[in-house]
This record gives C-alpha cells, structure tokens and sequence, in this order.
C-alpha cells in the first residue's frame, strides 16, 4: 500500500517536473533580490546641491551655512530661515530652542507673540532682506 502511494507521488512529481522544464524556457523563480549593491564595487553618494540665496542668509547673518542649508533642504524656506534668524535675534534665545518651537509645529506668528515681539515687523523685515538679497 505505501509503495502504491510512493510510485503514485512519485509518478505525477515527474509528469510535473518534465511539463514544467519543457515550458517554462523563459520563466524565471527566486525571490527577485538584487546583489549589485553589495561588495567592493564603487558606491555613488547622492550629496544635495547648495542653494546660493541659503549661502547669502547665511553670510549676512553670520550663521551656520550648512545647517541652514540642511533645514532647506528638509522643507523649511528661504523666508522662513530668515524670519527664524530675526527672531532669534529679537528675543536673544538660542536659535535651536525658536527651532524646536517651529518643528512642534508652532507658527512663527505665535512664537513671535511668545517672546512678545512684533511678528509685522519680522514679516516685513524679512520680505526687506530677502528682496535685498535677490538683488545681490
């Protein structure tokens, strides 16, 4: 009785596995992963360009050029850094602690008020410096 169900299995597992082989000729199996990117080969690092207007910010300020450009490149604005910078400078806290109120989020309007300073002048000082600076 075993060896009845043994040659049975056995019999369509080679039925099976011959169909298979002539037919599939062009059919690939595998779970499809891709070895290029490890070993000695050369690796390419993706490194963001500058942006020339974070470079002038960063010059009339007197700040750090590369983690304004940082904050640039992960989403903040030009106009945003510099109504940062003038608050920071207004309210003569750190620049990293008006940072982490921006990232909570917190508009810059509210902390402005905060620090009880005048957002309209932030605003329109920072529209002033920035036209300024295009003009460079």
């Amino acid at each position: 009785m075993n060896k009845t169900i043994f040659i049975s299995l056995f019999c369509l597992f080679s039925i099976f596995t011959s169909a298979t082989i002539m037919f599939s000729q062009n059919v690939d199996f595998g779970a499809g992963i891709d070895f290029s990117g490890v070993g000695g080969g050369p690796q390419r690092i993706i490194v963001k360009s500058s942006d020339t207007f974070i470079t002038k910010i960063a010059e009339k300020f007197d700040y750090d050029e590369e983690k304004l450009q940082k904050l640039f490149h992960n989403g903040y604005g030009r106009n945003e850094l510099i109504k940062l910078i003038l608050i920071t400078e207004e309210s003569a806290k750190p620049f990293n602690d008006i940072l982490k109120l921006r990232e909570k989020p917190m508009p810059l309007r509210k902390i402005a008020r905060k620090y009880e300073i005048d957002y309209r002048f932030i605003y329109d000082e920072a529209k002033k410096i920035e036209l300024e600076l295009k003009g460079e």
